[in-house]
């Protein structure tokens, strides 16, 4: 086991240094030629003068001197004299150079040829640049051009190129095969989490699902890292190894360094952000393992844990995206402190638009710490639309989302939620209405209902879903369908309905058994008509007085008893009242 450890660990040594030495030499190369800005004479109104160097083959040459708007122009001039010069002199059947000077102007400046070919003139600016005077800036010229010349001769030599491709040879091999290593070790090492795994002393066995997740994709995306540090690195090192393409070398590493660094620095944070990913859900599930004593609590903590999580994921994200981009706007040459400073003054005014937001994050803030709700949590929010509600999927500084019944996830600005009404915390209960014949014994229901309701405290199946005993609490009122009685069931947070639903399937087979309907919605209507809609029926005795002596009775449909009684009589004074109704379920 030591041995396989030492392995691992040089494994890992391996590709850290292989990652560090990419990582070096795509930046290294990244620096641009210095410019130096320095204000010549006396005056304060003097012009800006910079410093800049003259490249061959990519190679620094000599310094030259100019305003600040005209040292490019300056440079490129001087840049193209000297590859004139030097592509005449490596086509050239001998190597040898004259080097030689002219005096030029009333200031009697050194002009240098090599060859017959003019490459500048020497000014007392470059001479002051450099402190020195020009005719010794000359001398120092006719040591240094010389030899770089002919190291420009010597390195398009077919010799020299046959070494020079033999070496891109063999680095691309080496990078081919670093970037072979790392796709095996994605693809079939899946558990291995590399360097993060070994600094964070990450055991596998021990993993949560989400925290190997986020591991694998923090894994996965610096391994891609790796990759492309070292594609861009052997790339940029292959072309400046031969002398026609190492200006285009400089000329990409120009072009790309702050894309290619920008690049680097949000897969970076993105790494960094899932990596504090996977250390939250460490320390999450250890205060949910740390909380499972309290069988009550346990999974209150559970959800409380779990929303803070999510919110400290949500800050962790922000963090990396601003320490990323603070520190891209850096390395792009941007002044941090006026960029803070500026934010800081325009603080006021973003307050005022994105008020909403600062309130909406307060207001989340005081909903975390007070436990008001938590993701997992049924809950109505009573002040937005009438009274949304549903499951809380998710819930950060910003909004809040429920799933509702149907399936449709409702999003909530966190500045809107005032009222909550959850319908899971700590505990839960059961609140049952269930209504019974007016013809049937009362008490008799009542028992049965209590008798269900203990056989279901004790059944072991719905025991550890039941907190308490059954309550049932007596006829609450007289309903439309017959006395209601009210009962209630305390229960383990969102197992109300499931409870409920429960105890109505066995009432009803226990109604059954007794022999006791579940009544229908029952409805009655009386009037008192006029009576000129009174009908003769023949044998009808129930409402209306029968005529022995004819064998016909006179009845008023719909009428009361008293009203038919009294149209019996013949009296004929019907008072065509309006009748009423009472109706129900």
């Amino acid at each position: 086991m030591k041995r396989l450890a030492r392995v691992g660990r040089l494994r890992l040594f391996r590709q850290a240094l292989l990652f560090a030495m990419a990582w070096l030499l795509a930046l290294g190369l990244s620096h641009p030629p210095a410019v130096a800005q320095i204000s010549i004479g006396g005056g304060g109104g003097s012009p800006q003068s910079a410093i800049s160097w003259v490249r061959l083959d990519g190679y620094k040459v000599f310094q030259l001197a100019a305003p600040q708007a005209a040292i490019g122009s300056r440079i490129r001039r001087v840049e193209t004299n000297l590859e004139q010069i030097r592509d005449r002199y490596v086509q050239a059947d001998s190597d040898e150079l004259r080097f030689t000077t002219e005096r030029i102007g009333p200031d009697e400046l050194p002009a240098i040829f090599i060859n017959g070919r003019y490459l500048l003139t020497l000014t007392k600016t470059d001479a002051n640049m450099q402190g020195t005077l020009p005719w010794s800036l000359a001398k120092d010229l006719q040591q240094t051009l010389p030899a770089t010349l002919r190291q420009a001769r010597r390195q398009r030599q077919p010799e020299y190129l046959r070494q020079q491709g033999i070496a891109a040879a063999l680095i691309a091999l080496a990078a081919a095969v670093a970037i072979g290593v790392i796709e095996y070790r994605q693809r079939r090492l899946p558990d291995r989490y590399g360097l993060a795994g070994w600094l964070l002393r990450i055991d596998p066995s021990g993993l949560e699902p989400q925290q190997r997740e986020h591991l694998q994709e923090a894994q996965r995306r610096s391994l891609q890292l790796v990759q492309m540090v070292i594609t861009v690195g052997t790339t940029l090192l292959i072309l400046w190894l031969f002398p026609m393409t190492r200006p285009f070398c400089l000329r990409a590493i120009n072009w790309l360094k702050i894309p290619f660094v920008i690049l680097v620095l949000l897969i970076i944070a993105y790494v960094g952000a899932r990596l504090s990913f996977a250390l939250i859900e460490s320390l999450s599930s250890g205060l949910v393992n740390e909380s499972l004593s309290a069988i009550e609590n346990s999974r209150r903590t559970e959800l409380r844990v779990s929303t803070i999580t999510s919110v400290l994921r949500n800050i962790a994200t922000f963090a990396w995206i601003v320490i990323g981009l603070l520190v891209a706007l850096a390395l792009a040459g941007i002044n941090l402190g006026l960029l803070i400073a500026s934010f800081s003054v325009a603080g006021l005014a973003l307050s005022l638009i994105f008020r909403n937001l600062v309130t909406g994050a307060v207001n989340s803030f005081f909903i975390i710490l007070e436990d008001q709700y938590a993701i997992g949590d049924v809950i109505v929010l009573e002040d937005v639309a009438g009274g949304l509600g549903g499951l809380v999927e998710n819930l950060n500084l910003r909004i809040t989302q429920l799933r509702d019944t149907g399936g449709r996830l409702i999003t909530v600005p966190m500045s809107q939620v005032s009222a909550v009404a959850n319908f899971s915390h700590q505990w839960a209960r059961a609140d049952m209405k269930i209504p019974i014949p007016y013809q049937a014994d009362v008490n008799q229901a009542l028992g049965i209902i209590r008798t269900t309701a203990e056989e279901m405290h004790h059944d072991d199946d719905w025991r550890s879903l039941i907190l308490e005993p059954v309550e049932v609490l007596g006829v609450e009122n007289f309903g439309d369908r017959g006395p209601v009685v009210r009962v209630w069931i305390k229960t383990q947070p969102i197992k109300q309905w499931d409870v409920s639903r429960e105890f109505h399937r066995r009432l009803k087979l226990a109604f059954d058994d007794a022999e006791i309907t579940i009544p229908a919605q029952q409805q009655e209507v009386w009037f008192q008509t006029a009576n000129d809609m009174r009908l003769q029926l023949d044998g009808l005795t129930d409402n209306g007085t029968s005529d022995h002596r004819s064998g016909k009775g006179t009845a008023t449909i719909g009428a009361t008893p008293e009203a038919a009684n009294q149209n019996g009589d013949g009296d004929g004074d019907g008072d065509g009242d309006s009748g009423e109704a009472s109706d129900g379920e």
